[in-house]
């Protein structure tokens, strides 16, 4: 009996995620921001910036008015930076959105009067999926009177976040998700609301590390008594926009941490009552990891994948076999960082 309650709350939670869903959408935060003159449909003459990229994606095919709401950003955005006569002036920013419906691309300024604001200025169903909208900065000065390399830097004016919702036939709105949650989103990378300084230009792309663990399966915990050492994982960074160059070396910092901040590592029984733990060493590769502190990965090859090992090792057999029967574990979290010998 109680087997099938458990098959018909999971047939409920489904049901109510599909009606739920039938209008998604994601977010992509510009990862580097520039200044520079607009293109279509923007005119040569406006200045702008883009902030990221909205896309919905509809399961029935239609979409109506999708529109932020709850817009915690303010209107005006103000950055400071060399003009064309030679002095540092300040210059005010508004967010605008860039669309295409049925092949025609346009743009509209996002004022968000009583915190609401349409991506489009299009009535009805857009027929078009999945719809894409393009936000931007862009300022209230031709482009014309900016300087090419200069840096113009954040003056006033708070990005925030923002809410998704789109239109229903009976008139009504319903709240479109983004990835899932129906949290505000942020228009800036990690939630900031102050952007860096930003450069007129686009710049040199920038090396991306992109960091990935592979997990082996669950060991004897005999396989690492002593000096005996076990792989639990393996660790494996790509470098892209890396370059090959004699003169150049790639690094990465690794840090690991666990979720007592401790510098020693230990495995605890899934049983949180039993207070047993088991001590052990942790090493990456042939470096003993002390958790908080950096171990530095270089070189990395600038094209193939970067690999290294890690392993559990030094635990003791006498307080081991001490331990109730059970499944052990412990929870590392890895950060890295790129070294400076980049």
């Amino acid at each position: 009996m109680q087997f099938r309650k458990l098959v018909i709350l999971l047939l409920i939670i489904l049901a109510s995620h599909t009606l739920s869903a039938e209008i998604r959408a994601t977010y992509d935060i510009e990862p580097v921001l520039y200044f520079g003159p607009g293109t279509t449909p923007f005119s040569s003459y406006d200045y702008v910036v883009k902030l990221g990229t909205l896309t919905f994606t509809s399961t029935s095919g239609q979409l109506l008015d999708p529109t932020m709401i709850g817009i915690n950003t303010s209107v005006n955005f103000v950055f400071n930076g060399m003009m064309d006569q030679g002095r540092e002036e300040d210059s005010v920013f508004r967010l605008a959105s860039k669309f295409t419906v049925n092949g025609k691309t346009s743009w509209i300024r996002l004022d968000h009067g009583n915190l609401v604001n349409s991506l489009t200025n299009e009535n009805g169903n857009l027929n078009t999926n999945p719809f894409i909208a393009e936000i931007y900065l862009i300022s209230d000065q031709a482009a014309n009177r900016y300087v090419e390399g200069e840096i113009y830097e954040w003056v006033s004016g708070s990005f925030g976040s923002f809410s998704l919702v789109s239109k229903q036939a009976d008139n009504t709105y319903v709240g479109v998700p983004v990835e899932g949650s129906t949290e505000p989103i942020s228009y800036l990378p990690d939630g900031g609301s102050i952007p860096e300084p930003i450069p007129y230009g686009e710049p040199e792309a920038q090396v991306r590390y992109l960091l990935s663990i592979h997990h082996d399966d669950a060991f004897d915990i005999s396989h690492a008594y002593g000096t005996k050492r076990v792989q639990i994982a393996t660790a494996k960074v790509l470098l892209e926009n890396a370059m090959q160059s004699t003169t150049t070396t790639y690094g990465v910092n690794v840090t690991f941490r666990n979720t007592l901040g401790t510098q020693s590592f230990m495995l605890n029984h899934s049983d949180a009552s039993v207070n047993f733990p088991i001590p052990y060493k942790l090493y990456f590769g042939d470096t003993l990891v002390v958790g908080n502190e950096t171990i530095e990965w270089v070189p990395l090859a600038p094209v193939n994948a970067n690999t290294r090992p890690i392993l559990v090792t030094d635990i003791n057999q006498s307080r081991a076999e001490m331990a109730l029967e059970g499944n052990y574990s412990d929870t590392i979290y890895i950060d890295i960082m790129a070294s400076g010998n980049v």
